[in-house]
């Protein structure tokens, strides 16, 4: 019966080591580095199943999300020349804030794994980019980034936070979460239209 398992088990990682291997074909880009460590994260989780995380981790990345999304905004509301950017990086410190005190009252804390470390790496890589930018610049180069990090975030929870979830509150604050991400990348593909309009 061990046996059964420890082949079982193999049999799991080369599976997932080849989706990973077919996925970084499809995909570029940050999409790539965050699936990549969702396939690490998983193996090392004792879930068991490819993109399937523990519920911790889950926690830990919706978590990670907001947090970088707060980061990003405080940036913006001192750095954008734009009121309507300055306004969205206010609903974006607001609407995180709360879906982490959502975390926060349901038991999910902060914990490193691969993925909070990739998410946080290309936050990392975003503000750097930020800094380097001033007036209608970083006005843009703000909007960009919030398209390309709400939709990152938007397919992890849809591929692997939502459908890994497992206790109640955790499946209810990251449906929240959900509905508030889709939201934010609508409104910042709106506001990118507008400036590439002017």
């Amino acid at each position: 019966m061990l046996a059964l398992h420890a082949s079982m088990k193999s049999a799991t990682i080369l599976l997932t080591a080849l989706s990973l291997t077919l996925l970084s074909a499809c995909r570029t880009g940050t999409d790539a580095k965050v699936q990549q460590a969702v396939a690490e994260t998983s193996m090392a989780s004792s879930s068991g199943g490819m993109n399937t995380i523990l519920d911790a981790d889950s926690g830990a990345v919706a978590r990670t999300i907001n947090d970088g999304e707060i980061q990003m905004a405080q940036l913006a509301v001192s750095n954008a020349s734009s009121e309507e950017v300055r306004n969205y990086a206010q609903m974006m410190i607001t609407d995180h804030t709360s879906a982490n005190s959502m975390l926060q009252s349901a038991g999910y804390a902060t914990r490193e794994n691969p993925i909070t470390q990739t998410l946080n790496m290309e936050v990392n890589r975003q503000m750097a980019m930020l800094r380097g930018k001033s007036g209608a610049d970083f006005d843009r180069a703000y909007i960009g980034s919030q398209v390309l990090m709400h939709q990152t975030a938007l397919e992890t929870m849809r591929t692997t936070l939502m459908p890994s979830a497992q206790e109640g509150r955790l499946k209810q604050t990251l449906g929240t979460m959900r509905q508030s991400v889709e939201m934010h990348l609508e409104h910042a593909r709106m506001l990118q239209g507008q400036m590439d309009n002017k």
